[in-house]
């Protein structure tokens, strides 16, 4: 069984450098109160499935934390660019060896929030089209 999209995308992300591990400093599905630096990544709602393909039309944002808000706009924007940069002309990013999407990156990193401890946040959202999975 393949891995669910989340987890790929958390190891895109680690094997490009910029996260230590699953469950280390990047989270899928919610955001923990530790550490104060992070990347978070969840999964929304989608396009509808299309009965005449077998792959789906998926949504996930992807924001960044730091108590410093330079540093988690830096990191937003470094996740940002490594997906841009490993796409090919076609928007494919190979995410592991397991699984590739076609990958649209919907804006570029932008201020989303402020929190109850004065971290501040950097997101963007990707749409993708790849497996069920």
């Amino acid at each position: 069984m393949a891995n669910p999209l989340l987890l790929d995308i958390a190891l895109f992300i680690v094997a490009q450098g910029l996260a230590t591990g699953d469950g280390v400093d990047i989270f899928r599905d919610f955001t923990p109160e530790e550490p104060d630096s992070l990347i978070a990544l969840h999964e929304y709602a989608g396009d509808p499935a299309s009965p005449y393909e077998t792959a789906v039309h998926r949504s996930v944002q992807i924001s960044a934390r730091s108590t410093d808000a330079d540093a988690a706009r830096q990191k937003a924007l470094s996740v940002f660019s490594a997906m841009q940069e490993n796409r090919g002309t076609d928007c494919r990013l190979d995410l592991t060896t397991e699984r590739f999407g076609q990958v649209y990156l919907r804006q570029p990193p932008f201020f989303y929030k402020r929190d109850e401890n004065d971290r501040t946040y950097y997101a963007f959202n990707i749409g993708i089209t790849t497996t069920i999975e």
